[in-house]
């Protein structure tokens, strides 16, 4: 298994407090896993590499990426499920606007961080942010969207 590097809100941020309720909600009330809300920006790290070398690589590819005014900002759009494929890690999740600084971002780590040839096949980038993983099973099952909408606006 790799490492992940996830994109977070700030724990104390309204989005962060909100986020971090509505998934603490979900899966107290579907006995699924609880996790710190986050979207993925790349998987497939070598897990092997020293902590002391990835930072410098994480450093590195993002003294490369242009610093943007202010905080970086990401659109939430709509909500989607990938239940049915049996896609634990997107059981439901929100869909993140796939914008040129998240892009761009994606890019920079992922040319640093993978190998060569992994980094050149082309990318599958899904950008979403999960708000409960799992599965159906009869103790639960994938909860109306409706309410869940109500809640992120």
């Amino acid at each position: 298994m790799g490492i992940a590097l996830w994109l977070a809100p700030s724990q104390s941020s309204l989005e962060g407090i909100h986020l971090s309720s509505l998934i603490t909600s979900l899966a107290t009330n579907h006995s699924t896993p609880l996790f710190a809300p986050h979207v993925t920006l790349l998987t497939g790290i070598d897990a092997s590499t020293p902590p002391t070398e990835l930072l410098a690589t994480i450093r590195s590819a993002l003294a490369t990426f242009p610093t943007p005014a202010g905080p970086f900002s990401l659109t939430l759009t709509s909500l989607g499920s990938k239940a049915d494929e049996k896609n634990y890690f997107q059981y439901l999740f929100v869909k993140v606007d796939p914008n040129a600084k998240l892009l761009a971002l994606r890019k920079a780590v992922r040319e640093a961080l993978l190998p060569e040839a992994v980094a050149a096949k082309p990318d599958d980038f899904f950008p979403h942010l999960s708000l409960m993983y799992g599965e159906d099973t009869k103790n639960h099952c994938l909860p109306g969207f409706k309410r869940i909408q109500m809640s992120l606006q």
